[in-house]
């Protein structure tokens, strides 16, 4: 048995539960590893559209009440495009969490 660094829950480790295939694989549970790379993806999709207007670090410039107030318009106008929303939100949201944890 060995404890998911993400979220403590005590699970084992199968030579097949390599759903990261990154060669870390033993230290998140199969869920947390899902979740982590659907995050990444999520993240990967925003700045790829994101980044070639505004530039890599611009988000760094925008206070954490603006990255939650535009996480939300992207959850409200989800089905209005054909834009991602859901993966801008959780950019948002992850710039947020980055600057209010310093």
């Amino acid at each position: 048995m060995t404890t998911c660094d993400v979220c403590n829950v005590e699970f084992e480790i199968y030579d097949d539960d390599n759903c990261c295939d990154n060669g870390y694989y033993e230290s998140y549970c199969g869920q947390c590893c899902v979740l982590l790379r659907m995050a990444k993806q999520a993240l990967s999709t925003a700045r790829r559209v994101g980044v070639p207007l505004y530039g890599p670090s611009s988000w760094r410039d925008v206070s954490v009440q603006g990255h939650k107030d535009h996480a939300l318009s992207h959850i409200v106008n989800t089905f209005d495009t054909d834009e991602d929303h859901l993966a801008h939100a959780i950019c948002r949201l992850v710039m947020a969490k980055a600057l209010s944890d310093g």
